[in-house]
């Protein structure tokens, strides 16, 4: 997978895939040499025939040379939240961490 506008190669490995409900996967491999490594877990729960609540964790831990940029890094994980729930036309995103 492509991550950062393809500046950053990512190989998943999925222990977990319930289709329509959950996903999980760790990273195996990656070009950033910023995080040691890095999980997400995606679930959905049904709220009622025309809703859903949507949540997305990421667990990261970074390098020696990523430990520094922590701010930066929060940041840029902080956009993937805001980006995803603008793509689905939600409200503002809760960043936990």
């Amino acid at each position: 997978m492509k991550a950062l506008w393809g500046a950053n190669m990512l190989r998943e490995h999925y222990f977990l895939w319930e289709e329509g409900r959950r996903h999980c996967f760790y990273v195996t491999e990656t070009t950033a040499p910023i995080v040691e490594s890095l999980a997400e877990d995606y679930t959905v729960e049904p709220r009622g025939a025309d809703a859903c609540r949507f949540t997305w964790t990421i667990a990261a831990r970074p390098s020696t040379l990523g430990r520094p940029g922590g701010p930066v890094n929060r940041g840029i994980l902080k956009t993937l939240f805001t980006d995803t729930a603008r793509h689905y036309g939600l409200g503002p995103a809760t960043a936990v961490g």
